[in-house]
């Protein structure tokens, strides 16, 4: 949060987490938050994309 906000970012919605590997030895996960702009990467923080998820009615 802090590396967004010194880049003048405001979160767009609340920060998620996203788990990878959950188990006693590991537990590998990123926390994203949603931001309206490009976030340039900085030291453990590198910005991504989430796939594109369209819920279909069945």
């Amino acid at each position: 949060m802090n590396t967004v906000a010194a880049q003048g970012i405001a979160p767009a919605s609340p920060w998620f987490n996203r788990h990878f590997n959950m188990n006693p030895a590991t537990f590998d996960f990123e926390i994203g938050v949603p931001v309206a702009q490009p976030v340039t990467a900085a030291g453990r923080v590198r910005p991504s994309e989430l796939p594109v998820v369209i819920a279909h009615a069945t």
